[in-house]
Formats: C-alpha cells, sequence, structure tokens
C-alpha cells in the first residue's frame, strides 16, 4: 500500500479545480467550457431568498390589527398556533424564490453583471 497521497490531498488548487468544474458540468470539451450564458444559469439555480429587517408575531398583529378579513385572520390564526413567524417566513422565501428565478431574464443578469464589471 502506498504511503503517498493523491494528487487532490497533496493540491488543494486540484480540489478546487475539479469542484468548479464539477459545478459547470464540465466534460473536457470545447462545447463544456464556461460560458456567461452557463454562468447566468448557475447564478439563477443557486439563487436565494431572504428578508431583512425585525419581523415577529406582534409586528405581524400589528399590520393585521385592522384588517377583518377572513385571509388576515386565518393567517394570523395559523401564526398563534405556530408560536410565531418563522415557518412562515422560511415557506415564502422558498416558494417566492422560484417566482423571482423566473422573472430574472438572462438579460437582466448580463446587464448587472455588465454594471458590476464597469464599476
Amino acid at each position: 500500500m502506498s504511503t503517498r497521497g493523491t494528487e487532490k490531498e497533496e493540491n488543494p488548487q486540484v480540489v478546487e479545480d475539479l469542484e468548479l468544474k464539477a459545478v459547470l458540468g464540465y466534460t473536457g470539451c470545447s462545447s463544456g467550457e464556461p460560458t456567461l450564458k452557463r454562468l447566468i444559469a448557475y447564478l439563477r439555480d443557486n439563487l436565494i431568498l431572504d428578508f431583512q429587517g425585525e419581523a415577529s408575531l406582534d409586528i405581524v398583529r400589528g399590520f393585521l390589527a385592522e384588517d377583518d378579513s377572513r385571509e388576515a385572520r386565518t393567517l394570523l390564526t395559523k401564526l398563534v398556533e405556530e408560536r410565531g413567524i418563522d415557518e412562515m417566513m422560511l415557506v415564502l422565501a422558498d416558494t417566492l424564490v422560484e417566482a423571482v428565478r423566473q422573472s430574472l431574464s438572462d438579460e437582466t443578469f448580463r446587464e448587472h453583471l455588465r454594471t458590476y464589471a464597469e464599476s
């Protein structure tokens, strides 16, 4: 049995290169080379959505205090049963991210990448 490590163990750059190629779906041929279009697809696929600011059940109650609609009452009832808004926030982020992904065109990504590159 050899005591010599593999190339990946000896050279962290090899690991990074292999991971990048795996992410890009590298095939070793020119058609598998990374392109701006593939970068955009990668960014879109890995987009996450988060909410900033303080949020709590009390804040939601304040927003819904004067709303007597069935929808508002149903939401508030569920949030009280769950003892907070954490689950609602996670579900909203998970479900809204797909709508956001679909609404961002390749051209929108290109424009923002161009703006970044030229800044």
